[in-house]
């Protein structure tokens, strides 16, 4: 019994071991990423940056795969087979995989420092000591609630905040442009 479960493993190790590594990024690595970033932040770079980012890649592997495949005189019809699959795991890499691969690109933004600002929102609406908006001095446009405030200070209520108060965030932005912070 032990030596079949034994030849089992063996058989499969790789399958288990990418398996194990998927799941410790899957649970433990995405989640953590997104503590450095606004929500707003990732929803702007899932809607706009992620897929400019996903194109081009795809295109150079497929591009890089073609390259390959002429030089090394492959039938056109073995290209197409090739093309097809490159296709497809791209589409699985960059689509169905598409939180992994953009907690991995998060990740890189966060390596590279392009800039560091500071900006500064003041408060309009609290209520309930723990539900309140802010808006940015600068840019109308721009608003916080209390969900970004508690992952950017670690805290857990409102009380201490009025109406009107000015909140400060220190920011960096990345590689992509997107801007992260460093969690208290």
């Amino acid at each position: 019994m032990l030596n079949k479960l034994f030849s089992l493993l063996q058989k499969y190790r790789y399958f288990i071991i990418f398996f194990i590594a998927f799941s410790l990024v899957i649970l433990i690595f995405s989640p953590e990423q997104k503590r450095y970033y606004f929500d707003n932040d990732i929803k702007l770079f899932k809607e706009g940056t992620y897929l400019r980012i996903s194109l081009v890649l795809s295109g150079i592997i497929l591009s890089v795969t073609l390259l390959k495949c002429i030089i090394n005189k492959i039938k056109i019809d073995q290209i197409f087979n090739v093309l097809f699959i490159m296709a497809f795991l791209c589409f699985n890499i960059f689509y169905l995989m598409g939180n992994t691969t953009i907690s991995f690109l998060l990740y890189a933004n966060r390596k590279f420092v392009k800039n560091e600002f500071t900006k500064s929102y003041e408060t309009f609406t609290i209520s309930d000591n723990k539900y309140f908006t802010a808006q940015n001095i600068q840019s109308k446009n721009d608003f916080i609630n209390q969900k970004d405030y508690y992952k950017y200070s670690g805290e857990k209520s409102a009380s201490n905040l009025k109406n009107g108060e000015i909140i400060t965030f220190k920011l960096k932005e990345g590689l992509f442009g997107i801007t992260y912070f460093e969690p208290k």
